[in-house]
């Protein structure tokens, strides 16, 4: 299934859930920048994440999106992997109006950027780039 289409679609659907930010893409445009080649589109969902330490022992977390865009996601939680680091994600998007189930989208990437986000104390941020994006109709948290 092609990601990009399918997560533009999700973002401009007009009866999203009350827990998936809409924002006019007007205001979208201030966050892109010169170098960046996808919109991000703002989506505050769970996400779990998972890595392997450089002892090659697998770390789990979890956190909230920030954002998501064709290329990668910002993550913001308590724990962020190192820069560089490659990094699987779990997305769950609660039931959609023009779905019958919930979505789960499962990213393989790389930590692109590790960040402080400023907005609550002890939360920092990370940006994953995305080298595969799988997007499924889930049962749940499967």
């Amino acid at each position: 299934m092609d990601i990009s289409h399918n997560i533009r679609s999700l973002v401009r659907d007009l009866h999203l859930p009350n827990n998936v930010s809409r924002v006019p893409l007007v205001k979208i445009a201030k966050f892109m920048t010169p170098a960046r080649r996808a919109i991000r589109f703002p989506l505050e969902v769970p996400v779990a994440f998972w890595w392997n330490d450089a002892s090659g022992i697998t770390q789990h977390g979890e956190g909230r999106s920030r954002d998501i865009s064709e290329s990668g996601v910002f993550i913001l939680g308590k724990v962020c992997p190192p820069l560089g680091a490659r990094v699987g994600l779990r997305i769950f998007i609660e039931e959609l109006p023009n779905t019958a189930r919930a979505i789960r989208v499962q990213i393989d990437g790389h930590v692109l950027r590790v960040a402080n986000s400023g907005t609550e104390a002890g939360t920092s941020g990370f940006a994953v780039l995305s080298d595969r994006a799988v997007l499924k109709e889930s049962n749940g948290r499967d």
